[in-house]
């Protein structure tokens, strides 16, 4: 049996290299070396010895000596030393590498796997049941029992529902510890749309004083195009820490996209409602319904009538998905409509919305309108640390753009002109668009010229 005396070995200030030495012999094997703190390896030198003397089975002493795999130590406290050459670390690193690629002899005294720790949760809310376990399993019996379906599509469904029972009955209302400092941060970020903002900080007041699940009704946001419409959805996910979906009505052909297709399709799927809340952790998605002035009313297909159902509490907390075929609470769901006119919505959609008129906005706060744009632009371009924010003139003249969605489109060449210049800092001559002429700029602001 080894001895539980050990060689300490200087490595790295405040560290040590452990040696097994074997008293008959008279050599250790390079394989059992271990870096630790010097403190730790005094101490447990000490340990060891204590348990050396009083232990008989020497089974039990291998397997509690033994140690693979060290851990690194701080890169921090190695590089400190001013003394410590880089083919000495080099050599440590080398040295650990090798202890780490070493199997351990005895199986029994293998190291028993960590499991990797979970990112910490930086969404606070209150959890709340979504979808029935008892239903989920009686579904998982009826696709079993049915002889129509073919093996995979079973299996596809096996694995829907095994993943849900995974999952459980609750999702998380999401709703970030810091959204106060965030609404302030809206506030000055989008000053023209105060008033659905002074709405959405009373829901989240409301649910921290009464410590109950979030509920933030349907919003419409009516206004002219790039006001800020759809980046304000945006940054009301953001706050929730919850995930996003945009639905574009526009384009919008089917009543499926919420709700599912039904079963009889060949390429039947579930609905996006399912997928966000049931399939996710979250109970409260966004979902944006943008143009909602523009949604089809064909004949044949009429998206329309699933906003209905699913706009309306009472009928969303059992929604069912006509794909699956199982019913869940949809009802905690945040929808934000954006609307260029009012007139061509229907009056019983309206009426499940809280409706807000956002106007362009005007000089002053247009101004911290562009400053906040600058930021998001340099964010997006992973610029924000190696160029230097609008400021001055720049940003008078960003102002005198009105929309936001200009500013950002302007913003952006600007950059680019800029980096190809060599600078790290915006001058107004790079805001000078081709489409724009300089008298133009110069007398009014910035107009668009003529598209040919």
């Amino acid at each position: 049996m080894a001895s539980p005396v050990l060689s300490l070995r200087d490595a790295a200030p405040g560290y040590a290299l452990l040696l097994w030495v074997d008293l008959t012999t008279g050599r250790h094997n390079g394989s059992e070396t271990v870096l630790v703190p010097l403190v730790l390896a005094q101490t447990l030198n000490a340990a060891r010895r204590e348990l050396y003397d009083k232990c008989d089975n020497s089974g039990a002493w291998d397997r509690a000596c033994a140690i693979r795999t060290p851990p690194p130590p701080p890169q921090d406290e190695l590089d400190l030393d001013p003394e410590e050459s880089a083919a000495r670390l080099r050599a440590i690193r080398e040295q650990m590498q090798a202890n780490a690629a070493t199997p351990p002899a005895n199986p029994a005294a293998a190291p028993v796997a960590t499991p990797a720790r979970r990112k910490r949760q930086t969404v606070a809310g209150h959890p709340v049941p979504v979808i029935s376990v008892a239903l989920i399993t009686e579904r998982r019996k009826s696709v079993e029992q049915r002889t129509k379906f073919s093996s995979e599509e079973k299996k596809t469904e096996f694995k829907v529902m095994d993943d849900l029972l995974a999952r459980g009955e609750t999702r998380l209302v999401g709703l970030k510890a810091d959204w106060r400092a965030r609404i302030a941060q809206m506030r000055t970020d989008m000053p023209n749309l105060s008033k659905v903002i002074d709405r959405l900080e009373a829901c989240c007041a409301l649910s921290a004083f009464a410590r109950k699940p979030l509920r933030i009704p349907p919003l419409l946001l009516v206004g002219p195009p790039g006001v800020g419409k759809t980046h304000f959805a945006k940054c009301v996910a953001d706050m929730l820490g919850v995930p996003r979906f945009i639905y574009a009505l526009e384009s919008a052909e089917t009543v499926s996209v919420l709700t599912g297709s039904e079963k009889h399709w060949w390429n039947s799927e579930t609905g996006q409602l399912f997928k966000l809340i049931v399939q996710t952790d979250f109970a409260n998605p966004v979902v944006v319904l943008d143009e909602l002035d523009k949604i089809s009313s064909g004949n044949h297909y009429k998206p329309a009538n699933a906003l209905h159902a699913v706009l309306e509490p009472a009928t969303a907390q059992h929604l069912r998905d006509k794909c699956i075929d199982l019913v869940f609470d949809a009802s905690y769901v945040v929808y934000i409509a954006t609307a260029n006119r009012l007139s061509p919505i229907d009056a019983s959609l309206v009426s499940r919305f809280e409706l807000f008129h956002i106007e362009a906005p005007e000089p002053r706060a247009a101004v911290a309108i562009a400053r906040a744009v600058g930021q998001q632009v340099l964010g997006e371009l992973k610029l924000t640390r190696r160029f230097d924010k609008p400021t001055g003139e720049v940003v008078q003249q960003l102002a005198l753009l009105g929309s936001p969605r200009r500013m950002h489109k302007v913003l952006v060449a600007a950059v680019g002109r800029a980096v190809v210049s060599g600078r790290s800092r915006l001058m107004v001559a790079d805001l000078v668009d081709p489409q724009w002429t300089s008298q133009e700029s110069s007398t009014t602001g910035w107009r668009e010229s003529p598209v040919h």
